[in-house]
C-alpha cells in the first residue's frame, strides 16, 4: 500500500481462522511521521480517525446506532445518485435540441449546442 507524505490512512486487518474471515478486524492508524501538517493539525486528523476507528467498535455494541449508520449511509448512496441525475437532467433541459453549425472543414462539422 503506497500513501503520500500527507496521506492518513485507517487500515482494517481482518482476524482470519483457517484463511477465512472471523468477523473480527483491527484498525490502524497509518500516516508518514515526516508529512507537513503542524502536530496540532496532526493530532486533529488523528482524533477524527479514532472516532472513526471507535464507531466499529461502538455499532457492535449498540444495535441501535447499527441501524442509523446503515440508514444514514443508504440516504447518501441513494442522495448522490439523485442529485447527479438531478444535474444532468437540469444541464439536458438547457441544451438546445438543435446544434448551431460552426464551421464545416472537409468532413467535420464544428457544432455548438449552446446553452439556453
Amino acid at each position: 500500500m503506497n500513501i503520500d507524505t500527507n496521506d492518513f490512512a485507517l487500515v482494517l486487518s481482518p482476524r482470519e481462522v483457517n484463511n477465512k474471515w472471523t468477523g473480527e478486524v483491527d484498525i490502524n492508524i497509518k500516516f508518514d511521521d515526516t508529512n507537513d501538517y503542524s502536530e496540532e493539525d496532526k493530532d486533529a486528523i488523528i482524533n477524527l480517525m479514532s472516532l472513526m476507528s471507535t464507531c466499529v467498535d461502538m455499532m457492535e455494541k449498540d444495535s441501535d446506532m447499527l441501524q442509523k449508520v446503515f440508514k444514514h449511509r443508504d440516504e447518501l448512496e441513494e442522495g448522490n445518485v439523485k442529485d447527479e441525475l438531478l444535474a444532468l437532467d437540469m444541464l439536458e433541459s438547457k441544451v438546445d435540441r438543435a446544434p448551431k453549425i460552426i464551421e464545416t472543414v472537409g468532413n467535420v462539422i464544428k457544432l455548438n449546442w449552446g446553452v439556453n
